[in-house]
């Protein structure tokens, strides 16, 4: 855009449409650009919800996963101590195992009792009223011959 005191209205006038459609360009151009910021800083304002929204997930996930872990360690220990008592029992009933009898040695008890056979031993009551019996039978027959004599 040139001023000179010599132009004519003309080429003001040219001037002018032109000066106004370069200003049209650059509105539009300048309106389009802050549409776009307007659409990127809403993208952005997105984005950040949901940035805070995995922080907050994520943070509520590794509490659980904290009490998770927590409950899984009693349980281990719990686990270990059962295991431990089982093995305190087997290890006594192993030892209470080796001082039982084997098959063989109730066996031959077995045969002994049988070549024995102990329900007809007589007991000390039996054999003391067996031996006053005796004894009053002997003494019995004792008189019997000295009175024949």
């Amino acid at each position: 855009m040139v001023n000179n005191i010599f132009s004519s209205s003309d080429s003001k006038k040219e001037e002018e449409t032109e000066f106004k459609e370069k200003f049209d360009t650059h509105s539009k151009a300048l309106l389009d650009v802050i549409q776009r910021q307007k659409a990127l800083e809403s993208t952005l304002d997105l984005t950040n919800e949901k940035i805070e929204l995995l922080d907050h997930n994520s943070i509520k996930n590794i509490k659980q996963i904290k009490v998770e872990t927590k409950d899984l360690r009693t349980d281990i220990l719990e686990l270990r101590s059962e295991i431990q008592e089982i093995k305190s029992f087997n290890s006594k009933a192993l030892k209470q195992l080796k001082i039982t009898s084997t098959k063989d040695e109730v066996t031959k008890l077995e045969r002994y009792i049988d070549l024995w056979n102990p329900m007809n031993f007589v007991t000390r009551e039996e054999l003391k009223a067996d031996h006053d019996k005796f004894k009053k039978e002997l003494i019995d027959e004792l008189k019997k011959i000295l009175k024949k004599k």
